[in-house]
């Protein structure tokens, strides 16, 4: 047998999360662990990671410093700019983003992974909503990034067109957004609170997936019988598996 494994999860706050709950779910029997890094201090956290951890999950507000912290990172972890997952490799740390492979596997297990000739309207541009504006390329769309900050939204489409390669890229503001809704045929939203006129969108016949599973600000009230809705529980389940195989299959 081998040594016992030691992953985790760092961020802030983190005390409500499911993560080990899914690990020891889908791991029964196992002696290895997996803890919550409970600090709002992530130089303290990547202390405790590298003294007593094989692997940690990465999550909010950590992602985008967790890149630092990394020997190397994967290509997506650096398209994206934010890594959710660090692992020690071969001596180093190793970043990798597991979000966007969440969404590609939630999508096509509705959808399919072919989405060519559709479109995506992805609500943030935060460390979640970068992961799914590249989830969604992936899978073909058409993407439409939507955020406060119109030229945060603009530098990482240009990002995704220049860098990534993909050509079908663009970003607008939130208010934008709201008025071009019903053009597309995926909604992503990954921001944790409800944005003004979310309430008057018509999701009729729409795929919509939102990141906020604790407090889902696209509430049944607004939801469409056509509407097909996706918790963002399926997001992290899918993301978590994809986390487990790396901490299995890679070499440390």
């Amino acid at each position: 047998m081998g040594s016992i494994k030691h992953f985790g999860l760092i961020g802030h706050p983190i005390s409500h999360s499911q993560s080990p709950t899914l690990f020891y779910e889908n791991h029964p029997g196992t002696e290895d662990r997996y803890d919550l890094i409970e600090t709002p201090d992530f130089d303290e956290a990547i202390s405790i990671f590298k003294r007593d951890f094989d692997a940690i999950n990465v999550t909010a507000p950590f992602k985008e410093r967790a890149m630092l912290v990394a020997d190397t990172l994967e290509k997506e972890c650096e398209l994206c700019g934010a890594t959710n997952l660090l692992k020690k490799v071969n001596g180093g740390i190793r970043g990798y983003n597991t979000d966007i492979d969440g969404v590609y596997r939630t999508i096509a297990a509705h959808s399919g992974e072919a989405q060519y000739g559709r479109s995506a309207l992805v609500i943030g541009c935060g460390g979640a909503g970068k992961a799914a504006a590249i989830a969604m390329a992936k899978l073909g769309c058409k993407v439409t990034i939507a955020n406060r900050s119109l030229r945060k939204g603009e530098l990482f489409a240009q990002r995704l067109i220049s860098i990534g390669g993909y050509d079908r890229i663009d970003a607008v503001s939130l208010e934008k957004a709201v008025e071009i809704a019903d053009l597309y045929d995926f909604i992503i939203y990954t921001l944790p609170v409800a944005i003004e006129g979310l309430s008057k969108i018509d999701f009729s016949d729409k795929v919509v997936l939102e990141a906020n599973y604790r407090d889902p600000q696209i509430t049944p009230s607004i939801i469409k019988e056509t509407t097909l809705y996706i918790s963002g529980k399926e997001w992290l389940l899918h993301q978590a598996v994809s986390a487990w195989d790396i901490f299995y299959t890679t070499s440390c």
